[in-house]
């Protein structure tokens, strides 16, 4: 499937520190009419608005703007600030609190909305890198707000581990989860939020009974793979019934959307000791979608103790360095040296008798 109808192209600006203007450099705009990949059509003008649904561009000057579906677009190329490029350089180099601060300069100085929604994708991005979901969500709201049918909306930050106590994060799902012209994919991301709150949970449970109804399937989905965490809360044996269920409401998915719903599903296989399943729907989060860092690594961690209790120890091992070395910067990595330091143990143990 294709995971991104669009991306943006770093275009080196010979500004320092102001955009150009699309009489200077064109926008350049790739498009396959009909999602033909056979065609392909490059386009030169001012980009006016590109949001999930359209892309609108006057080629032109003094001539009426043209649309296209945006599902038929493939690849943009336009003028950057020097922030948002200097952001890109730096989360390249994985200096997200670096790139944060270019982004965000760039974000206040850049003047088409456009544009600006492409920038707070990567501020997105960087707080979920960083395992800051208070700033994750709170800047996807502004995404969403802004553009509805964001093609970005697989960046949406909701809850599938538990979270420790975060009181700011907590107040931010309480505001969302009672404010009814909350766009919904906000509405989700507050009852995410709040799903295991002693005060709000029941109340954010209805919320997503209420948003699995909705038309917007993407939020939909997500919100009936969300009530999953109450299911698994209860410890009681998940039935292979539920588990088709469950596997069908997975596929029904695109696949961006994946990440955190297979985590689940890991997790049920494990609760039913069918754990070398359990590791392979774990793994697919970290392997396929890993935008959620933190989520990623202890899906990576929780494969690794499930291959670990089958036997399976060589390949245990190997997850628990990955852990510890691809996540060094997240709980799951100190976790993850433990049990490889139990693990070594227990097998010299073995070995020695």
């Amino acid at each position: 499937m294709r995971r991104l109808l669009c991306s943006i192209v770093l275009l080196l600006a010979t500004t320092a520190s102001h955009a150009q203007d699309a009489s200077d450099t064109p926008d350049k705009v790739i498009i396959s009419p009909g999602g033909r990949s056979s065609t392909r059509i490059t386009l030169k003008g001012e980009i006016l608005e590109y949001t999930g649904e359209t892309l609108r561009i006057r080629l032109k000057l003094g001539e009426a703007p043209r649309e296209f579906p945006a599902a038929d677009v493939i690849e943009i190329v336009t003028p950057q600030m020097t922030g948002h490029q200097k952001g890109l350089v730096l989360f390249g180099k994985k200096d997200y609190e670096g790139a944060t601060k270019a982004f965000g300069a760039a974000f206040e100085e850049e003047g088409r909305a456009w544009v600006k929604r492409e920038i707070l994708t990567y501020l997105v991005r960087c707080a979920l890198m960083k395992g800051d979901y208070v700033n994750a969500t709170s800047k996807f709201a502004v995404l969403v707000r802004s553009d509805p049918r964001t093609h970005s909306f697989s960046l949406i930050p909701l809850i599938w581990n538990r979270q420790s106590p975060n009181p700011a994060l907590k107040s931010q799902g309480e505001s969302w989860l009672l404010d009814e012209k909350q766009p919904v994919a906000v509405k989700l991301m507050g009852a995410s939020i709040l799903l295991d709150d002693p005060q709000f949970g029941t109340s954010a449970s209805v919320a997503l009974r209420d948003l699995a109804a909705q038309s917007d399937r993407r939020v939909g989905a997500l919100a009936s793979c969300q009530l999953w965490r109450t299911r698994l809360a209860t410890r009681k044996e998940i039935n292979l019934t539920e588990l088709k269920v469950w596997e069908q409401k997975l596929e029904s998915l695109p696949e961006e959307l994946r990440g955190g719903p297979h985590f689940l599903m890991g997790r049920a296989y494990v609760s039913r000791r069918e754990f070398e399943l359990g590791a392979v729907h774990l793994l697919w989060t970290p392997l396929v979608q890993a935008d959620d860092h933190y989520l990623a690594a202890r899906a990576t961690l929780e494969a690794a103790d499930a291959l670990a209790t089958i036997g399976q120890l060589e390949e245990a091992a190997k997850l628990y360095e990955e852990t510890s070395a691809n996540f060094a910067d997240t709980p799951a990595a100190q976790e993850s040296a433990a049990q490889l330091k139990e693990l070594l143990k227990q097998a010299n143990g073995a070995s020695s008798k």
